[in-house]
Formats: C-alpha cells, sequence, structure tokens
C-alpha cells in the first residue's frame, strides 16, 4: 500500500515517503505533517485539499516507486 485516505476527508491522506526526506517534507510544505493512524517514520499526511497539483502528484509518485521497489525485490510479493 503506498497511500489511503477518507474519500469524505482528503484533508488527511496519507502516503509512504523516504524516512530521511520526512523531516525536510514536513519544514519545507505546510501542507505535509504527521500521518494519521499509520507510523510517522515511514508515513506522511497531506492535505490534498490546500496541496499544489504538482507537489501531490509528485508525492504520490515517490510513494508508489517507494512500494514498487520493495515489490521487485521480494518476488514473492508479485504473485
Amino acid at each position: 500500500m503506498y497511500c489511503y485516505l477518507d474519500i469524505k476527508n482528503l484533508t488527511a491522506v496519507n502516503m509512504k515517503a523516504d524516512k530521511t526526506e520526512i523531516p525536510a517534507l514536513k519544514e519545507q510544505y505546510d501542507v505535509v505533517s504527521d500521518p494519521y493512524h499509520a507510523s510517522a517514520k515511514y508515513w506522511i499526511g497531506v492535505d490534498a485539499t490546500r496541496c499544489p497539483d504538482d507537489l501531490l502528484k509528485k508525492l504520490i509518485k515517490e510513494s508508489f516507486d517507494i512500494v514498487l521497489k520493495k515489490s521487485i525485490r521480494h518476488p514473492k510479493v508479485r504473485k
């Protein structure tokens, strides 16, 4: 899973992030915060209602790529 949200509340979209980049993301963007009901070590929360489209697309792509890399390393997951 690389992203999850409550479709009725887009102020708390959770997505995976590189754990080394999470502090910088939270400092640089006020729309990035701690995730809702997820480990703050690996996940970020994004307010999609205020997030610029280009940033939201970038964060979703990076989140997807993190999960994809894991599934490639573990072929059993792809079955």
